[in-house]
């Protein structure tokens, strides 16, 4: 039986997560110290390594990017859990905890990153020859703005799976799909808030850079990443909240 679909407020998420970073900033701070601490441990080990051996084979930097991307997932659970689980299981301050539940969700991130890629390169590639046709010159900067959209799209879609597996509830991608439709629109602005930000601060700090020498933005974004990361997972975690009680409560109803 066919039931509401239920709107999600894109402002009232976005003003949730920042409320909830601000009010318990400490806890937070405590919480996710140590994995941020690898987050940096592990890209700096990295920086190094390359910097003072550039001559190392190339299998060695695909494993350290692969051990960089579990630390971005472990990082990313933690948040889910803070989120979604803490009134019932407040979480221990200066802990890293890391488990199979961590590279469950770093493959299926690594999986859903794919697909949303592949779907959104099977979108944008037929606009080439359309866009030829109309002599549209910049159309090598045009598509991969358009992909670039059309993978948040797709992303917010998927991206309900993430957060159930961070809590031990495991949903797949189809359902993902599904409990999603007709909040696909709603849910890129929730989740393409944090990519804008970081475009429009590239944008603000490109001049300077071609001046200076100085990539503002790597600085900014090795000082704020954690911070705008767990701002970007809290986003997930209240948008899949809201949906999942929403589309219990529809079939409850039903």
């Amino acid at each position: 039986m066919s039931h509401e679909v239920h709107k999600i407020s894109v402002l009232g998420i976005i003003s949730q997560a920042a409320e909830m970073l601000g009010s318990n900033k400490v806890y937070y701070f405590k919480v996710l110290l140590f994995p941020t601490l690898l987050m940096y441990g592990l890209f700096l080990f990295y920086y190094l390594i390359f910097s003072f051996f550039p001559e190392m084979p190339k299998w060695t930097s695909w494993v350290f990017t692969l051990l960089i991307w579990n630390s971005y997932a472990i990082f990313a659970v933690v948040c889910h859990r803070l989120v979604l689980l803490q009134a019932d299981k407040p979480l221990k301050p200066y802990a890293l905890t890391v488990t199979r539940r961590e590279m469950v969700f770093s493959l299926n991130l690594i999986v859903i990153a794919v697909v949303a890629l592949m779907l959104a390169w099977v979108l944008s590639i037929p606009l080439i020859p359309l866009l030829n046709s109309f002599s549209f010159s910049n159309w090598a900067i045009f598509i991969p703005i358009v992909m670039g959209m059309l993978q948040t799209y797709f992303l917010g879609r998927f991206c309900l799976v993430l957060p159930s597996i961070a809590i031990d509830e495991r949903i797949s991608l189809k359902q993902s799909w599904m409990v999603t439709r007709g909040s696909g629109l709603r849910i890129f602005c929730i989740i393409g808030v944090v990519p804008l930000f970081w475009f429009a601060l590239s944008s603000i700090s490109g001049d300077n850079a071609e001046d200076t020498g100085l990539y503002i933005i790597d600085v900014l974004f090795m000082v704020l990443q954690p911070v705008v990361l767990a701002f970007e997972v809290f986003l997930v975690s209240l948008t899949y909240k809201e949906m999942k009680e929403n589309w219990l409560a529809s079939h409850v109803d039903n």
